[in-house]
């Protein structure tokens, strides 16, 4: 095999579009809540908040829209369901910081909850916007870690505690 062959095979396995975000959930049983951090790229969260405001975000940059923080939460709050008891658990949103290589973001939040009973987690992230979107949860206590993966066909699972 030859050099440009297997530059060939590289350029299109890099060159080739790969949709998830990344969800750590952790509750804090001092704080009666759950610390929720969300890794969204930059690129995908623009093409989905686009649904929400015509104008341009430039999320991360030195032209950052104002409305940007106020978008995040409303599609946070339609596409990351958080339900206890029938209850649907309301995010208080902290703020959001720029990855080292500024591709991406990391979204923190958290839920206030009691810590009573199982969680269902239903999360849209980005399904409305690439039919390959996948989206990792992880979740964690003083008795248990989860982890499951949303997409297209399944959208929600249940942390049993």
């Amino acid at each position: 095999m030859t050099s440009t062959y297997w530059f060939y095979v590289i350029f299109l396995i890099c060159s080739h579009d790969f949709h998830v975000s990344r969800t750590e959930m952790r509750y804090n049983a001092r704080d009666n809540n759950i610390e929720t951090s969300m890794h969204i790229f930059i690129d995908d969260l623009e093409q989905a908040l686009a649904n929400y405001s015509p104008e341009t975000l430039g999320i991360g940059t030195g032209k950052e829209h104002s409305s940007v923080d106020s978008l995040i939460l409303l599609y946070i709050k339609k596409h990351f369901e958080v339900i206890s008891a029938g209850d649907h658990l309301i995010p208080v949103y902290l703020g959001k910081e720029m990855t080292g290589d500024l591709s991406a973001i990391w979204i923190h939040l958290f839920y206030p909850w009691n810590g009573k009973g199982d969680l269902k987690i239903v999360n849209t992230i980005l399904l409305e916007t690439y039919d390959d979107q996948k989206n990792i949860v992880e979740y964690s206590d003083d008795r248990t870690d989860q982890s499951a993966l949303t997409y297209a066909h399944k959208t929600s699972f249940i942390i049993s505690r």
